[in-house]
């Protein structure tokens, strides 16, 4: 498993794409954000990744106000 209960709970944040974790990993309680909407990379590779890098951007900033 690339990803354990002790990770998912001490994570600031856990982010998923289109994938919903394993019963067994519970992350915090407002820490989980999946972003099903991101663009298919296989699909338009520029377009996917001008994406996540807003959503990253974004995230960051949230995460530097903490």
């Amino acid at each position: 498993m690339l990803v354990g209960q002790t990770d998912a709970h001490q994570a600031s944040r856990v982010i998923t794409f289109e994938i919903a974790l394993p019963s067994s990993i519970s992350p915090s309680t407002g820490t989980l954000t999946d972003w099903r909407a991101v663009p298919s990379v296989s699909a338009d590779f520029g377009v996917a990744s001008a994406d996540i890098k807003r959503r990253i951007e974004a995230l960051i900033d949230d995460l530097m106000k903490k």
